[in-house]
């Protein structure tokens, strides 16, 4: 799916609701647990994911970006963007079952 980004509504703030980048082995390894958790998948995939994935995005000019989505002092959401070819791509969207249905997905970059 394309869509021109400035026709596309901007959700509504959550309250308490942030993002922000991952820069770490630890915060990937966070954000590899909650896509686990959010999907029902097996957790024995977080330490190869963070292990793949540090090498892809955690350069400073990476064209891979990883966020957690933090609701209080919780992480509850995630979503993956890789840019190139002037195109941005959005893969790992997922959040918590306890979360959903508040726009936290809507919300991520």
């Amino acid at each position: 799916m394309a869509a021109e980004l400035e026709l596309l509504p901007v959700p509504s703030p959550i309250g308490g609701f942030r993002f922000w980048q991952v820069s770490s082995v630890d915060g990937l390894a966070t954000w590899w647990k909650l896509v686990c958790k959010a999907n029902r998948r097996p957790s024995g995939v977080v330490t190869h994911g963070a292990r793949c994935y540090a090498r892809m995005s955690l350069e400073p000019d990476s064209a891979m970006r990883c966020y957690l989505g933090w609701l209080g002092n919780e992480p509850v959401s995630t979503a993956c963007v890789v840019l190139g070819a002037g195109v941005a791509e959005l893969y790992g969207v997922a959040t918590l079952p306890g979360s959903r249905g508040q726009g936290i997905g809507a919300a991520m970059p």
